[in-house]
């Protein structure tokens, strides 16, 4: 029981942590280790990595706003979540009805996509205009799909978005990111809930030390290169993206087992 717990808490710091430097929520990392190295089924994994996120992007964006300078972008944040908070409902039901490796397949290509044009591309993410407001509905209905299906809080497709497609500034894309996240996951946390998949013991001590890591993340951002932070998240996307194609040569069956 102990070194379960000591796990936990391991793991938290790394995702609370990676959350805050570049806005991804924590569950690139919570998922595979829950799965891989706290032994859960990747059903369970997945929903309970969405119930830790929830804390973990409350408390990061609350502390990129107390860092960053000029107005908080809460409508760029509100306008992406507006839609996400319903996809991410259909995540849910599309974690147990649909195994799709086509879709897999298409969402990693995203990944390696945006992951090439950002480590690439030296200017990206130093941009000082934002984009368009119509822009961050459409982000949000990609976002909210991926975050609870894969159990990553929709930020690898929302910065990934933000900064790779729209040549966003970094620091900014993350603080939207976090922010965004908050009711999108919400929203998924309380589907996973009804459905019974969240393992309720091991989300407290995530929770916290990767609330604390949050925090840490957070100034860190501001204080790191802007080359630094692209080449952090350009390694999780080439990360997610093995991880995804692994899940789709995983028998379905085997692979939405509870």
């Amino acid at each position: 029981m102990q070194s379960r717990r000591a796990l936990w808490i391991f793991i938290g710091l790394i995702g609370g942590l990676t959350s805050s430097l570049v806005g991804i929520g924590g569950g690139i990392i919570f998922v595979p280790a829950l799965h891989l190295w706290g032994h859960l089924a990747l059903k369970s994994a997945i929903a309970t990595s969405v119930a830790c996120i929830v804390p973990i992007a409350a408390v990061g964006a609350l502390s990129h706003g107390l860092v960053a300078e000029g107005p908080f972008p809460w409508i760029p944040a509100i306008c992406l979540s507006a839609t996400a908070v319903f996809t991410a409902q259909l995540g849910v039901a599309s974690l147990k009805r649909i195994s799709s490796n086509t879709m897999s397949y298409m969402f990693a290509g995203l990944l390696i996509f945006t992951a090439v044009r950002m480590l690439l591309s030296g200017e990206t993410g130093q941009g000082t205009t934002t984009p368009p407001l119509w822009v961050f509905p459409m982000i949000g209905v990609v976002s909210g799909f991926a975050s609870s299906l894969l159990g990553i809080g929709g930020g690898v497709v929302m910065v990934g978005a933000m900064v790779g497609l729209c040549d966003a500034p970094m620091i900014w894309s993350v603080t939207v990111s976090l922010t965004a996240m908050v009711p999108t996951t919400l929203s998924g946390l309380w589907a996973h809930h009804r459905a019974q998949l969240i393992h309720w013991p091991a989300v407290l001590p995530l929770s916290v030390p990767a609330i604390a890591a949050a925090f840490l993340g957070a100034r860190l951002a501001h204080i790191l290169p802007t080359v630094v932070l692209e080449g952090l998240f350009g390694f999780f996307l080439v990360y997610a993206t093995v991880r995804i194609l692994k899940r789709a040569r995983v028998n379905p069956e085997v692979n939405l087992a509870r």
